[in-house]
């Protein structure tokens, strides 16, 4: 069992590494960008993001259902990848053309100006998501995870150094455009080069038929998943302006660590655990303690950012974006509620069967729509935000009942429970805080304090204080056998 969450932990690194680098770079330029850029500039880069994230699902949601064929289906590996490139380059292809003979109705709908070439540069931006999402699928399916942190960085680098160039030579947002579509070139290149044996185009019906029938349900819940804060985005600028949709995209930025993180924990967990439906005896008691575990790392990792990070923005923004800061917080819940939803979904993958993901994403987007355009024009951006906590939970109350319902696991809900109360009431009690200076000292408390109060919480669970102690012995017997051998080279 330790090997197993040593292997996931290396993985998730692996991929936050790379993820943090992103961090440490977004946060370096942003007094830069942010003296060349207003808000009602990041609301165009925040309403063109809707067009880039929506053209992503020009793959049709091929690269995932590949992954899962090969790994789960492994004497279908020739044909699946086959049908997957075709069909994904095709489908690409189609959707950018389509789109670029609408960027003008497109750019209008969205920003309510004309920025033809701008959203040109988005959906080129989001082909070359698109096109390189397959060849990563292989590469994340064969656990290399080092060569993806490394194309990762590589783009991150490139795209900062070129958008920094450009905006402050007067480019605005055309200049951050082009560097992100710099730098997903890159990524491109870089991931067809690694797998580029494999990537051979092919076409057979049944075969592209079922590849199809695994993707394409998946297709309304990824548009719901990069849409539903993109949304609250959309109608926060339609009600409030482009400047409350600039100061909820700045926002949004100091949540993102936690996103990455999150999503770093995703990127090797799908992978993961499709290995181990395969391979372990027991599955779903790793699954068990995973999700426990997991669940007690997010409540920190979301404290931390939600206690810290408002400081960090007043720090780092000039003053016109101080009223972001409050945003925060509530920001900070929205990956939270995304990381469970994946958690809890898992057992839903064993079966060929998509079908139900649409109806559940179709739910949380009606809850999202009707709560959002009740409460924005009463409660302002929060409103946007919270409703979008709320879509997430109600997808993820869905999606276990379905998971469950195809793979029992029997989760530690007292433990989970537990953790996430703890983070929420310590979050609150620094917020209730008034004057900086007690914030600061109660949120650096607060942050001293989870660690102890979730070891107590896990304590109480017969399970997991069987597993620590389980722990506890093998790495104390590794200290002595380490010890022993220390002691035999000496003698």
């Amino acid at each position: 069992m330790l090997a197993k969450f040593k292997s996931l932990a290396a993985d998730a690194l692996t991929y936050g590494a790379s993820s943090m680098v992103s961090q440490v770079v977004g946060f370096l330029l942003l007094p830069l960008f942010t003296r060349h850029l207003g808000p009602a500039d990041y609301g165009v880069l925040a309403m063109l993001a809707l067009a880039t994230r929506f053209a992503t699902t020009a793959d049709l949601g091929l690269p995932r259902a590949v992954m899962r064929f090969i790994m789960l289906e492994p004497e279908l590996r020739v044909d699946v990848i086959r049908n997957g490139v075709a069909g994904t380059v095709v489908s690409v292809l189609l959707f950018m053309a389509l789109g670029f003979l609408l960027a003008s109705p497109i750019g209008l709908a969205l920003t309510g100006t004309e920025v033809v070439f701008e959203t040109r540069l988005a959906l080129a931006c989001a082909a070359t998501t698109s096109l390189a999402s397959l060849p990563q699928a292989l590469l994340r399916a064969a656990r290399r995870v080092r060569a993806i942190a490394l194309i990762n960085v590589a783009s991150v680098l490139v795209s900062s150094g070129i958008s920094l160039w450009l905006v402050m030579t007067g480019d605005g947002v055309r200049g951050m455009l082009i560097g992100q579509l710099v730098g997903g070139v890159l990524a491109v290149l870089a991931s067809v080069f690694l797998t580029r044996r494999e990537l051979r185009p092919g076409f057979d019906a049944s075969m592209f038929r079922t590849l199809c029938g695994y993707g394409l349900p998946l297709l309304p819940h990824r548009v719901q998943s990069m849409g539903l804060l993109l949304f609250s985005q959309w109608v926060v600028r339609h009600m409030l302006g482009l400047g409350e949709a600039g100061l909820l995209n700045v926002a949004s930025k100091f949540a993102v660590p936690v996103t990455f993180v999150i999503g770093a924990v995703q990127k090797a967990w799908v992978p993961f655990k499709l290995e181990i439906y395969g391979s372990d005896e027991d599955p779903a008691s790793f699954f068990r303690s995973a999700v426990t575990y997991y669940t007690a790392a997010l409540a920190m990792l979301a404290l931390v950012a939600a206690v810290l990070f408002p400081e960090l923005l007043r720090w780092l923004t000039p003053e016109s974006f101080a009223r972001a800061a409050p945003l925060v917080p509530l920001l900070v819940l929205v990956p939270v509620a995304r990381g469970m939803y994946f958690m809890l979904g898992t057992g839903f993958e064993v079966k060929r069967d998509t079908r139900p993901a649409p109806l559940i994403s179709f739910a949380g987007l009606v809850v999202l729509v009707v709560t959002t355009l009740l409460t924005v024009p009463i409660w302002g951006a929060a409103a946007a935000v919270l409703s979008t906590v709320v879509a997430w939970v109600v997808m993820t109350i869905a999606v276990y009942r379905v998971a469950q319902a195809r793979y029992p696991i029997q989760y530690d809900w007292s433990a989970l429970i537990g953790v996430g109360g703890v983070a929420l009431a310590l979050g609150v009690s620094v917020h209730l805080a008034t004057g900086p200076v007690l914030r600061a000292a109660l949120a650096v408390g607060a942050c001293l304090v989870y660690p102890l109060t979730v070891y107590a919480v896990l304590r109480r669970s017969p399970v997991e204080r069987a597993r620590m102690a389980r722990m506890k012995a093998f790495v104390m017997d590794r200290a002595t056998r380490k010890k022993k051998r220390k002691k035999r080279k000496q003698a």
